[in-house]
């Protein structure tokens, strides 16, 4: 699909894609929805590995829609940031059948006490679970890398649409960076959906030499009035709530994933 393709298709699912009918009216006929039932999809970066470039026919280091990776975003994307929040999540490994194995939305507790403390009992506590950290002692060089990933989530409008932005491992300091930039836009106090940037794809390298892709931010600047009403109404959807982004254990990232961050 071409890139204005793409885009005509994104634009479909969006906010001014929405009848003017329809636009004040009460959403009903989900009132059995619980949070566990909604995945909001985010951009995905594929690798050399990802199965849409391994097993289709897309190429490594383009951004694509979650839910379809048809839709291509390419190589850079403006978009408007509508909140933020951390999540960690235990995955499974393959020959393991995969999955998940511990999930904690908010990032601070986990749905059950699959946790582990220092003394070897289960916690559903992140704070107090070594599995977050790096096992230094592990003989294994595999087996030093934290079994839990953190993720840090924003929520946001890509021409309309909602998504979500995720990172992690290797691609957290690029959230941070997101943070920092509209922390300190317009000389700071704004709200988040304030300002408008820019997700762009970089090559990067491990500490194996072997190379794959990152994100890299960039402001865009504010955002206009129009902007600032549809994100300021749709943020507050989102106040005080973790919602589950669309995630996969198994997607292929730095290949060794050993680029150590502070998780």
């Amino acid at each position: 699909m071409s890139p204005e393709e793409s885009k005509n298709k994104l634009q479909k699912m969006g906010v001014s894609a929405v009848p003017s009918f329809l636009k004040d009216q009460k959403q009903e006929g989900f009132e059995g929805v619980e949070r566990d039932d909604v995945q909001m999809p985010r951009i995905k970066l594929l690798q050399a590995l990802s199965p849409e470039v391994a097993d289709g026919d897309l190429e490594a280091g383009i951004m694509v829609h979650s839910s379809d990776p048809s839709i291509s975003f390419g190589t850079e994307v403006t978009f408007i940031p509508l909140g933020f929040f951390k999540s960690r999540m235990w995955w499974r490994d393959k020959d393991e059948g995969g999955g998940q194995e511990c999930v904690a939305l908010d990032g601070k507790h986990a749905r059950s006490p699959k946790g582990e403390m220092v003394d070897g009992k289960p916690t559903s506590d992140c704070s107090k679970c070594i599995l977050k950290d790096w096992n230094n002692e592990a003989k294994k060089e595999s087996d030093k890398k934290p079994k839990c990933t953190m993720y840090m989530n924003f929520p946001a409008l890509v021409d309309g649409v909602l998504i979500a932005l995720s990172f992690e491992k290797t691609k957290l300091e690029a959230g941070r960076n997101l943070i920092t930039l509209g922390q300190l836009l317009g000389g700071g106090g704004h709200s988040i959906y304030a300002g408008k940037y820019r997700l762009k794809v970089k090559s990067d390298k491990n500490n194996s030499g072997q190379t794959f892709f990152n994100f890299v931010i960039e402001s865009a600047g504010f955002v206009d009035e129009e902007e600032y009403a549809t994100a300021k109404k749709l943020a507050a959807t989102f106040k005080g709530q973790n919602v589950q982004v669309e995630v996969d254990g198994n997607e292929a990232g730095d290949p060794k994933g050993d680029k150590r961050d502070d998780l």
